[in-house]
């Protein structure tokens, strides 16, 4: 399950959408620019291996809210340094300024 998720590139950026431990609606998420069906698609299977929690408000029309599980919270971690590890093994040669516009560009650092 984990590795078929990691193989998804739009998974991390599902991650971080929601790493900063607050629930959000399907159209806060749909900002990080991930196609709706895309989107909703990885919320179902991350879900479904635990990774994020699901809240519905009955209310009219239904609030559906999402947050990032302590499973969620470390898989994203992980694929974060994973990442780093890539980009800096890419990178190893450029001039330390390049390096670090290049960091910010991709996102590398945690915000935790």
């Amino acid at each position: 399950m984990v590795k078929d998720l990691t193989e998804k590139a739009d998974v991390i950026e599902v991650l971080r959408g929601l790493s900063d431990g607050k629930e959000k609606r399907f159209s806060e998420l749909l900002l990080l620019g991930i196609p709706r069906a895309n989107l909703a698609r990885r919320l179902k299977e991350l879900e479904s291996g635990g990774f994020i929690a699901r809240r519905v408000e009955p209310s009219r029309p239904p609030q559906t809210f999402y947050k990032i599980t302590d499973k969620g919270m470390e898989l994203y971690k992980s694929l974060l340094k994973e990442k780093a590890v890539i980009v800096e093994e890419f990178i190893k040669h450029y001039p330390q300024e390049a390096k670090e516009i290049l960091r910010r560009y991709l996102k590398l650092e945690d915000k935790k």
